[in-house]
């Protein structure tokens, strides 16, 4: 009965009409609890919001986040404040999503952004003002497309970050491989029995025809 439930309903899903969606041309409304990307905001006139308090470190359930503040230079300011965040990073393989240092943030400098929704604010500011930054979004291809997107004055390699990273995503690389230890595990110990099968039976087979008081 197991198979024919599980046909029943098959054939319940084809008289039902399709959900297929347009993406990208169609978005779709996303849940209410759904987070996205890290984003620190800046000020209409450019200045950072964040102001190196480091409380949404303290409040990280997770420990993953990392802010060391700095003093603002008096001759050009980052941010309206004494202090900005000259350090900001989150690991985001400890990153719960939890939503704490967004409530915890006390200028709203940090919130959830969907990655499709900001590359449009990074390439709108790119084409806005091509004299301040350079024609290139660093983490949208790279590796694939990373969890952090850069916006710059000066070429990235003068940074010291790295250029020649590629486009193919990481886990690509290793997909072969990942998939092949099934067969290993699966056709090699099938192939381990068999031979000792056929070894175990082609020695019953010699025992049965030694004659009568000797046996090999």
């Amino acid at each position: 009965m197991g198979w024919f439930s599980g046909f029943a309903v098959t054939l319940r899903q084809i008289r039902k009409g399709k959900v297929t969606e347009r993406f990208p041309f169609e978005k779709a409304p996303k849940p209410v609890r759904a987070h996205g990307r890290h984003v620190l905001n800046r000020y209409e006139d450019g200045m950072e919001k964040c102001i190196g308090c480091e409380l949404c470190a303290g409040v990280c359930p997770a420990r993953c986040i990392f802010v060391r503040g700095a003093d603002n230079p008096p001759e050009s300011p980052v941010s309206p404040g004494e202090r900005y965040g000259f350090v900001y990073e989150i690991n985001y393989l400890r990153c719960i999503l939890c939503g704490l240092c967004i409530e915890a943030c006390p200028t709203g400098a940090t919130l959830f952004g969907k990655k499709r929704e900001l590359l449009e604010i990074a390439r709108a500011r790119v084409t806005a003002e091509p004299d301040k930054y350079v024609q290139h979004i660093y983490g949208e291809h790279e590796v694939g497309g990373t969890g952090w997107l850069y916006l710059f004055g000066a070429a990235p390699e003068k940074l010291g970050l790295r250029t020649n990273l590629g486009t193919t995503p990481y886990p690509e690389l290793t997909a072969g491989f990942l998939y092949g230890v099934p067969l290993v595990f699966v056709l090699w110990p099938s192939l381990l029995i068999g031979l000792n099968y056929l070894i175990k039976d082609s020695k019953v087979e010699e025992t049965k025809e030694a004659p009568h008081g000797e046996q090999r």
